[in-house]
């Protein structure tokens, strides 16, 4: 795939004619004299674009087929006939960066920049009109990568874009917490191991593990693997909807893996009950009481105190018993439908999720 590159010549080469060769002279000149005129210095215009774009090609991650990451790609950029091509310009993104070749310096001095001092975007070819073979990392995760290369001929005159695409397999850990389910706002030791085909390329060293949905959203670990690529962490998990844990591996050549993801749902609504109110039923009557009891099952441990509202009346805080419930005695002013809010507060401080509790007076 070819696409054009931007026309890269300023617009004073509109007034210079695209093969011819000037020359040009300077003297200085200061108070009333001036020096003799310097030696003659050439240019020879050059406006005119490599003709063809490079061929790319990959010896470890060929185009047709899944492959196998875990270490860098092996590129081969050819000129592709075109003999005055000195170098490739390649990214993993388009556009490609435009090549400066000199930058105004003090007192307006153009000072000469050399684009292949730049590594991570540009390889000189092994001769005019030739080849560069090179090692380049792709970027972290799966799927298809796409590397976008143009030639630069001897003026760095870009070529049209091509592009190589390959697929990586995926390279992610696996994520093992202690207990199928771990209870929430408990410590829990989680586990994580290397995909074995990657720990055969290249040893895993590290982790790096991010929490998404608790209290401490988008929390990011550093973890150091041992020398069988493993490492293990006591995550504390907190979301009161749930919480996931995402996991990269990083191998010592530097491949950082696609990430790994487990994830939990929690229920942190508290039980109601009312045998006066019966949820989505009737009952009592203006001015009867009720009484309305909180409760929670094992699935959340360390509850404090419970707040509520009936039909959005200031809100009512009430402690908890050692069992972790309450309850409270409400009569209501007249007959028809009521609305109850509550949620559960823990000993940390979160508030948990609040339930809403519809019944009918009679």
């Amino acid at each position: 795939m070819t696409t054009p590159s931007p026309d890269p010549r300023p617009p004073a080469a509109e007034t210079l004619t695209d093969g011819q060769t000037y020359a040009w002279q300077a003297q200085t000149v200061a108070g009333g004299g001036a020096s003799d005129w310097s030696a003659p210095c050439y240019v020879t215009v050059d406006d005119t674009l490599p003709a063809s774009a490079p061929t790319v090609s990959s010896s470890n991650y060929p185009p047709d087929q899944v492959n196998q990451g875990g270490e860098p790609v092996t590129f081969t950029l050819d000129a592709n006939g075109i003999s005055d091509v000195t170098g490739f310009e390649y990214s993993w993104t388009q556009p490609l960066p435009v090549v400066v070749i000199a930058r105004t310096g003090d007192w307006g001095i153009p000072q000469p920049e050399d684009p292949y001092a730049d590594p991570g975007h540009f390889v000189r070819a092994d001769a005019p009109g030739g080849s560069a073979t090179f090692s380049l990392m792709p970027p972290a995760g799966s799927g298809p990568m796409t590397l976008w290369v143009s030639s630069l001929d001897r003026a760095f005159n870009p070529s049209e874009t091509t592009s190589y695409t390959f697929r990586v397999g995926s390279t992610a850990p696996t994520v093992t917490p202690a207990v199928p389910a771990p209870e929430f706002g408990r410590p829990t030791t989680f586990t994580f191991r290397p995909d074995a085909a990657l720990q055969s390329k290249s040893p895993v060293v590290g982790y790096s593990v991010r929490t998404v949905g608790g209290v401490d959203d988008d929390r990011t670990i550093e973890l150091a693997a041992a020398a069988n690529g493993t490492a293990r962490t006591k995550l504390t998990l907190d979301g009161v909807a749930g919480e996931r844990v995402e996991v990269t591996s990083r191998s010592a050549n530097g491949w950082i893996s696609d990430a790994a993801s487990w994830g939990i749902f929690y229920d942190t609504t508290p039980v109601v009950a009312s045998s006066a109110y019966p949820e989505n039923g009737s009952g009592g009557g203006a001015g009867v009481p009720g009484t309305f009891t909180f409760t929670f099952t094992p699935r959340v441990k360390g509850v404090v105190s419970y707040t509520y509202s009936f039909n959005g009346d200031p809100e009512v805080t009430v402690s908890a018993d050692t069992h972790h419930a309450a309850s409270v005695e409400w009569a209501p002013a007249s007959e028809g439908p009521y609305g109850l809010q509550v949620y559960a507060t823990t000993r940390s401080g979160i508030q948990l999720t609040m339930y809403d509790y519809s019944f009918t007076v009679n």
